[in-house]
């Protein structure tokens, strides 16, 4: 995996360290990403009150890209930084079957984790309706709604402007509180845990692999997965306990695994940037 010239870590941005800004553009701090995310939420919950009483389609289509998608540009524009918030790092084989890997693994591991909690929730009227809404589009509208919208602009938004601005903290706290408010904005308390364990994973894959592509790529297969899900199993039934044990065990297994081959790979990659810019 070799990494862009620009991204953070690499000492070679032109822009200055990873939260150093130039001229009045905001830096890429905590105290930056925790305002530009309360600025989302505003927009976020503020649009979905004001869309309430319009068709759901209006929702789908405008509020991802209103509240995640254009902040998160606007504020790369204008913190001049786009390859740092937005890191796009070439990524070998080893990397990339890590990432594969992990990514298989956190999707497996949610949906675990949700059919346990709507087991131990028990039978909700709301299922139903949830099922009969995402049924209601054609296979194209929810594809395109449901899966890869959402997948682009809140990646963007939590593993490329948020991430970015937390690279001055270590890796867990930095990947915990991506995942955790990613989690709140879903705002499901049963799906709070299987939302905030996805959002980690997938921050911890943009970490280690200095692309934020990656982490697209995996939210819009999970929510293909969801939707495949719904698809086959319907409203009323829900995978078996044994099911749920294999997808979560599985995934546990295929996350650690995923995240030890990037990491290895990541670690050499480091190492030989520290080498260059010695020289």
């Amino acid at each position: 995996m070799t990494e862009d010239p620009a991204t953070p870590g690499s000492g070679r941005s032109g822009h200055g360290g990873p939260g150093e800004a130039h001229g009045g553009a905001p830096p890429l701090t905590p105290y930056a990403g925790l305002g530009l995310t309360a600025l989302s939420a505003v927009l976020f919950f503020g649009g979905g009150a004001a869309l309430a009483d319009s068709p759901a389609v209006w929702s789908l289509a405008l509020l991802p890209p209103l509240a995640f998608l254009l902040p998160a540009l606007l504020f790369a524009r204008l913190a001049g930084a786009g390859r740092r918030v937005f890191p796009a790092a070439t990524i070998g084989v080893r990397g990339a079957s890590g990432a594969a890997a992990a990514l298989l693994g956190a999707s497996l591991l949610a949906l675990a984790l949700a059919g346990v909690a709507a087991r131990w929730a028990g039978p909700d009227a709301g299922e139903e309706g949830l099922w009969r809404w995402v049924m209601g589009f054609g296979p194209l509208g929810r594809v395109c709604l449901l899966a890869v919208l959402p997948g682009l602009c809140e990646e963007f938004f939590f593993r490329g402007a948020l991430l970015a601005c937390l690279r001055s903290w270590s890796p867990v706290p930095a990947c915990l509180a991506s995942g955790l408010l990613f989690a709140v904005f879903h705002g499901s308390p049963l799906r709070l845990l299987p939302v905030a364990v996805l959002g980690v994973a997938l921050a911890a894959v943009v970490w280690l692999s200095r692309n934020v592509w990656v982490a697209v790529a995996g939210h819009v297969f999970h929510n293909l997965l969801v939707l495949a899900a719904l698809q086959h199993y319907g409203a009323a039934a829900e995978p078996g306990a044994a099911a749920l044990a294999l997808w979560g065990l599985g995934g546990a297994l295929l996350l650690a695994g995923g995240l030890w081959m990037l990491r290895g790979e990541g670690g050499g990659t480091r190492g030989r940037d520290v080498q260059r810019e010695g020289e």
